[in-house]
């Protein structure tokens, strides 16, 4: 049965944040699916809201391999990155695309300016100022925000990470933010794959206590910089491998440029920029 025309907002919040939860999951849900049962005024609110949401993510999504999103591209007869354009042509309850909210109009522009596709302000000129609305104002307000937005993750500082893979699966990530000390588990210790901190050193626990071909203290590793770690062979007789390449005997040590890949056993330790 349609729902009351006037329903409480609460009730297409709760869609809303459905439809938002289902594309973060990368099971993204049909429109449709989500209208139905939706009358009145607020049907049409609703798919505004559902149009926006459905383009901001689709335009976050890399061009190719994305099977979840191809899958949704199919049933909403929509393109991989489309334009309110697409989206009436689906909806045409909807009406002339000039017609549609500033607010529409104005997140066409940005998240397109996201994905890098930013567009000439005189396109949009010629497709929506038909009417007179302030579009230029409001596009170069845009344009201030994500340039800043930009300009500040550019120097935001960067983090060295320190990813651990067991039988080539992930198994740990953690950063490289001084100098952490890597080996298998000793007594008391958590079982790995983990990181533990004591006043001493901080140490990343890879193996557990019966992995002989991992010795309790293994390697150390210390950041020198942003580009650069020192490595160290702790062990007594376990020699490790550097860059697939460069044999690291016990007891010897090397600086390692990021990205850098230490080999111990069937173990592979990468260090990368985060």
């Amino acid at each position: 049965m349609p729902t009351d025309p006037d329903q409480e907002p609460n009730d297409l919040t709760i869609q809303l944040d459905g439809f938002e939860s289902a594309w973060q999951q990368g099971k993204p849900q049909r429109i449709d699916d989500v209208l139905d049962g939706v009358a009145g005024p607020k049907r049409r609110e609703l798919l505004i809201e559902l149009i926006l949401l459905d383009m901001e993510y689709r335009w976050q999504q890399p061009i190719d391999g994305m099977t979840a999103m191809e899958e949704a591209g199919g049933a909403n007869n929509v393109a991989r990155r489309p334009l309110l354009d697409d989206y009436v042509a689906k909806y045409p309850q909807l009406g002339p695309v000039e017609q549609l909210p500033l607010t529409a109009i104005l997140h066409e522009y940005r998240v397109r300016k996201l994905a890098g596709d930013g567009r000439p302000h005189s396109e949009y000129l010629e497709r929506f100022s038909a009417d007179g609305r302030p579009v230029v104002e409001q596009l170069q307000r845009i344009d201030f925000s994500v340039d800043s937005s930009r300009r500040s993750e550019k120097m935001r500082p960067r983090s060295v990470v320190l990813k651990v893979f067991a039988k080539q699966s992930l198994a740990f990530v953690t950063e490289l933010d001084g100098l952490i000390e890597v080996g298998r588990q000793r007594k008391g210790e958590p079982s790995p794959y983990c990181r533990q901190s004591d006043d001493a050193i901080d140490r990343l626990i890879v193996a557990a206590a019966s992995e002989r071909h991992v010795s309790r203290t293994h390697t150390r590793i210390e950041l020198i910089n942003l580009g650069k770690a020192r490595v160290v062979n702790c062990s007594g007789k376990q020699e490790m491998v550097v860059n697939e390449q460069y044999t690291l005997q016990p007891g010897c040590k090397c600086n390692a440029d990021f990205p850098a890949i230490l080999t111990i056993g069937e173990l592979v330790i990468r260090m990368e920029m985060g």
